[in-house]
C-alpha cells in the first residue's frame, strides 16, 4: 500500500492544486506498480516483508507496507544501539579504563595489587583502530616506574564489575557461541575479546595441526576435530561457553596452507587482560608473585574486590562517534552490545535485560511507537529479536540531524557491509545504509539523499533465493520507485 500526502494552500490557484494532485496520483501509481512487482517475486512467495519509507524532514509517508509487522532485523538492530548511545551520551564521550593499586610501596616492592577498573570499553587494544599496544605497554611500565614499583607481592586484578557477569547473551545460539563474531561483552574487554588459532594444513591427508594461539589464553584446552579439504573457504566453527576453558573445533578449512587462521572468543577477557599485563611486567623486569585474577573469580571465592587506592594512569578510548562508525560500517557485534549498555550507564551493574528495558523506555518517551518490539540483545545476533520497519524508520527520522549518527553509516555501493548494495544505478554513493543478515533474514535501513533526504527500512524474513539475488531485487525495486 502506498500512502501519498498532498499539500494544499488556500491561496493556490485551482489549476496548481489539480496539477499537484495529478503528480501525487502518478507517483502513487509508480509506487504501487513497483511494490506489486517486488512482492510478487518468486523468491518472496513465502516471505514476510515490512517496508517503511518516509521523507526524513517532514515525516511524510512515501510508502508503507506491513510496517507494523514484527520481523527479525539481524544487524539492522545495531542502529538502535548506536542511536541510543549517541543521542543520550553524545559523540565526544570517551570510555576510561583506570589503572591503580592498593597497599604500600616499600623499597620498590608493592605489597598489594595492581587493579584495572573497567568501564565496558569495547575498543581496548582493538584491531579496528590503530594498533596502540606498544603505546599502552610503554605507558603501563612508565607509570609503575614513576610510582617506584619494581616488584609486586600481589596480583594483577581486573575489576569488570561495572557489568553483571553474564558473558554470552543467553538468547544467542550454540552455533554462534565460541566464535569471534559472538564474543561476549564484559566490564573489561581486550583485543576484541578474540584470539586467533593458526593451523598448518600443508600435509596432504593429515588433520590440520595447531601451530600457535595468539594472544595466549590461560589454561585453554582445544579439541581439534577439523578436516582439511580442497576449498578456498573455511566452514570451521568453535564451540564453547563463557568462563569454560574448553573449546571444540569442527568443520573444514582449506588444505595445502602452511598457515590458516580462524578466530574464537576469549572465555574470560578480564582474566586474559590481567594475564597479559602480568607477562608484560615480567618481560620488563617487574616480577609479580600472585596469579592474575578478576572480579568474577574473587566473588565466586567469597573475596572482596580490591579498590584502587592510588592511581597510576587512565586509558581513554577513541570518541564514541568513531566507535559507532566502526560498529555500523564493519557490523561489529561486540561494539553494539557495549553501546547498548552504555546508553544505561548510570544504572549499575549493567545487564543486557536492564539495558534493553531502559533503551525502549527512552525512545518511547521520545514519542516513538515501540509496540511490536521484542529485543534480546544490542547487535541483532539473536534470531529471537523482532522489530517493526515503522519503528526503525521513526528512529532514523529522529536522528536525521545527528551528524555523528548519520556519519556512522556506511555508503552503499562503496564501503563496509553494503559495498555490494546499490553498487550500480542512480543511487550509488547517495545512500547511507546499515545492512542486516542472518539465516533467511535480509534487511536494510538508512537514508537516501537525492533531492530530499529519505529515511527507509526494508526487512525480509523467509525468502527462498540467495542473499545476492535478493539484494539485486531490492536494488531494482528502489530504482523503479524513482524516489
Amino acid at each position: 500500500m502506498c500512502i501519498i500526502t498532498s499539500f494544499y494552500c488556500i491561496s493556490m490557484k485551482k489549476l496548481y492544486i489539480i496539477s499537484i494532485m495529478l503528480l501525487s496520483v502518478n507517483f502513487a501509481l509508480f509506487c504501487n506498480d513497483a511494490l506489486q512487482k517486488f512482492i510478487s517475486s518468486q523468491c518472496l512467495t513465502n516471505a514476510s516483508i515490512g517496508i517503511s519509507i518516509r521523507n526524513a524532514d517532514s515525516n511524510e509517508i512515501i510508502l508503507d507496507y506491513n510496517s507494523q509487522l514484527s520481523l527479525a532485523p539481524a544487524s539492522v538492530l545495531k542502529l538502535l544501539s548506536t542511536a541510543s548511545a549517541l543521542d543520550k551520551i553524545g559523540g565526544d564521550y570517551k570510555y576510561e579504563t583506570q589503572f591503580g593499586y592498593n597497599g604500600l610501596v616499600v623499597d620498590g616492592v608493592l605489597n598489594g595489587n595492581i587493579i584495572i577498573k573497567g568501564s565496558g570499553d569495547p575498543s581496548l587494544l582493538s584491531c579496528h583502530f590503530e594498533n596502540k599496544e606498544t603505546e599502552f605497554n610503554e605507558k603501563l611500565i612508565s607509570s609503575l616506574k614513576n610510582a617506584g614499583i619494581k616488584s609486586i607481592k600481589g596480583s594483577i586484578t581486573g575489576d569488570e564489575s561495572i557489568f553483571e557477569f553474564e558473558g554470552i547473551n543467553p538468547a544467542w545460539t550454540w552455533e554462534d557461541m565460541g566464535n569471534y563474531y559472538a564474543a561476549g561483552i564484559y566490564g573489561i574487554n581486550f583485543m576484541d575479546n578474540t584470539y586467533s588459532i593458526i593451523f598448518d594444513t600443508s600435509k596432504k591427508g593429515k588433520q590440520p595441526q595447531v601451530k600457535s594461539v595468539s594472544p595466549t589464553i590461560v589454561d585453554i584446552k582445544m579439541y581439534n576435530n577439523l578436516l582439511a579439504k580442497a576449498s578456498k573457504y573455511d566452514s570451521a566453527y568453535i564451540y564453547g561457553a563463557p568462563f569454560i576453558r574448553e573449546r571444540y573445533i569442527y568443520g573444514a578449512i582449506p588444505q595445502n596452507r602452511e598457515t590458516f587462521t580462524i578466530k574464537g572468543d576469549m572465555p574470560e577477557p578480564a582474566l586474559e587482560f590481567s594475564s597479559y599485563i602480568t607477562e608484560v611486567l615480567k618481560r620488563n623486569g617487574i616480577s609479580v608473585s600472585g596469579s592474575p585474577t578478576d572480579a568474577r573469580i574473587l566473588k565466586s571465592q567469597g573475596k572482596q574486590i580490591p579498590k584502587i587506592e592510588k592511581a597510576l594512569f587512565t586509558w581513554s578510548s577513541p570518541d564514541l562517534s568513531k566507535i559507532a562508525r566502526q560498529c555500523n560500517v564493519k557490523s561489529i557485534n561486540l561494539y553494539a552490545e557495549a553501546l547498548m549498555r552504555l546508553s544505561s550507564k548510570n544504572k549499575q551493574p549493567l545487564s543486557v535485560g536492564r539495558s534493553i528495558i531502559n533503551t525502549i523506555e527512552y525512545w518511547e518517551k521520545k514519542g516513538i511507537d515501540v509496540d511490536g518490539l521484542f529485543i534480546y540483545d544490542g547487535s541483532g545476533l539473536s534470531p529471537q529479536n523482532k522489530v517493526t520497519a515503522s519503528f526503525m524508520t521513526s528512529l532514523l527520522v529522529h536522528m536525521k540531524d545527528n551528524n555523528d549518527f548519520v556519519g556512522s553509516l556506511p555508503v552503499a555501493g562503496m564501503e563496509g557491509t553494503v559495498k555490494s548494495f546499490l553498487a550500480t544505478g542512480p543511487y550509488k554513493g547517495k545512500a547511507k545504509v546499515k545492512s542486516g543478515s542472518i539465516k533467511n533474514v535480509l534487511a536494510y535501513s538508512g537514508y537516501l539523499e537525492n533531492e530530499k533526504k529519505i529515511a527507509f527500512t526494508i526487512i525480509i524474513n523467509g525468502y527462498s533465493c540467495s542473499n545476492q539475488e535478493l539484494r539485486n531485487l531490492i536494488g531494482r525495486f528502489f530504482e523503479e520507485l524513482k524516489l
